[in-house]
């Protein structure tokens, strides 16, 4: 049990994490379409971002050698939040390809983060219920992004909305970094 008391704030920052992350794929197609004019195949390279998450995850060990689980956590919340800071702001393809690009770097730092932060703080005999837990977590931030995405999006537009949220990673950024330094 007192795996799960410790780890609530853990789980939280995953659930916001992907909360925040599939705005790229749920909402950027249409930013995409209704900013930049751009048809169904350049809408297609928005999965650049899953290639610049696989980049980060191949160097993620030497991540990992010079920062901690935290740091490289707040890392991966600051870069998604300048790649949204740049995808509210771009007006030209190869802007908006770059921010997608920024992105998936933080990503690719993000999940074998998770990964490794769950697996090396669960005792062994709860390791796979503690995985469990962090990809309920994961996915439900996946389900609810849509929901959340829709009120900015209906009161403002697609632009605000991913500047709002990439507002907020750079606020989870700097929470994860100030609570790393206070522990």
């Amino acid at each position: 049990m007192l795996l799960f008391q410790k780890s609530g704030l853990f789980h939280v920052r995953l659930f916001m994490g992907m909360l925040m992350f599939y705005f790229i794929p749920v909402q950027l197609p249409c930013l995409l379409t209704s900013v930049l004019n751009t048809g169904n195949a350049e809408v297609g390279f928005i999965g650049l971002g899953t290639l610049a998450s696989a980049i980060s995850a191949l160097i993620f060990k030497r991540l990992k050698d010079f920062a901690g689980f935290p740091m490289l956590m707040a890392m991966a919340f600051a870069l998604m939040a300048f790649g949204f800071y740049l995808i509210s702001r771009s007006e030209t393809y190869i802007t908006m390809l770059t921010s997608i690009f920024i992105s998936g770097l933080g990503l690719g730092i993000f999940i074998p983060t998770s990964n490794l932060w769950t697996m090396q703080t669960a005792p062994l005999e709860l390791r796979g219920t503690a995985l469990g837990i962090m990809n309920t977590f994961m996915i439900l931030g996946q389900f609810f992004s849509p929901i959340v995405a829709f009120p900015v999006i209906d009161a403002f537009n697609l632009q605000i909305a991913f500047f709002v949220a990439g507002g907020f990673l750079l606020l989870l950024s700097l929470l994860v970094f100030l609570l790393a330094k206070t522990n």
